[in-house]
């Protein structure tokens, strides 16, 4: 069974080849988290047509910034076209989850009314004078938007359970466990099981299993008559000094006060 993600490739491509439509597809970035599987769509990220590309690249922020202004246009109108700052005339399909936009569909590679200040060839070599489709573009369009609708949910229920696999392991190898040995057991990047970390806990994967690790410590503080050495290489801690000042950061006193409190 094909992934949907091979679906909205597959489906971006026949509106290239079959309808000669320049389609791109962009996600807020704020949301970017809930598509584990993203890198998949990214090749449609951006504009491949020449004219934009050369803009963008010494006009990188406007273009930042002349999306954040769609994506809130988004928030009043479902379906639009709009100019960009560099002339381009382009459709624009808003991608909703329960109401909210979380992206949008672009269509472009059209001329818009106003010539760049910028004198560039590209933007008579490689942008059409021909009306944009809206027609085709209402029926062609609103199905891929449903389907990346539904990847985004997907992304959210595969962010939590990867989570849940990802902590419960955690909680049973926190002693000696690394980024790389997570990137290998769960095959996300680095990158991505670091942001969901930070997105999830609000800690680092180090901060995060120090955490396990002092309430390790503390609980043989309080059974054993181990000593503070000797925890802190059971826990995992490498380095007493280290493990000394990441517990007083944690509880608030030394290992030696804390056992004397709880005895």
């Amino acid at each position: 069974m094909k992934e949907l993600t091979d679906e909205i490739t597959e489906y971006i491509n026949h509106l290239k080849n079959e309808y000669l439509l320049n389609v791109s597809v962009h996600i807020g970035e704020k949301y970017l988290e809930n598509f584990p599987y993203f890198e998949k769509i990214s090749p449609f990220n951006f504009h491949l047509n020449p004219y934009c590309m050369s803009i963008k690249k010494d006009n990188f922020q406007k273009c930042i910034e002349c999306q954040k202004k769609v994506l809130k246009k988004c928030q009043k109108y479902s379906s639009f076209i709009g100019e960009c700052h560099a002339g381009v005339l382009e459709y624009v399909h808003a991608v909703t989850v329960s109401g909210k936009p979380i992206g949008f569909i672009s269509v472009s590679g059209y001329r818009g009314k106003k010539y760049p200040k910028e004198k560039n060839s590209l933007y008579t070599l490689s942008l059409t004078d021909t009306p944009i489709p809206e027609n085709t573009l209402k029926t062609v369009i609103p199905p891929l938007a449903r389907m990346l609708e539904l990847s985004f949910i997907c992304g959210i229920e595969e962010t939590s359970d990867s989570f849940r696999k990802i902590t419960a392991f955690i909680s049973e190898y926190h002693t000696d466990i690394t980024l790389d040995t997570l990137c290998k057991k769960f095959h996300f990047s680095k990158s991505y099981i670091s942001h969901i970390f930070k997105a999830k806990t609000g800690l680092t994967l180090k901060s995060y299993c120090n955490r396990l690790k002092i309430n390790d410590a503390k609980e043989l503080l309080k059974n054993t008559e181990l000593s503070v050495t000797d925890i802190a290489y059971t826990t995992g801690f490498g380095n007493l000094s280290y493990f000394i000042s990441t517990f007083k950061s944690e509880v608030g006193c030394t290992p030696l006060a804390y056992r004397k409190r709880k005895q």
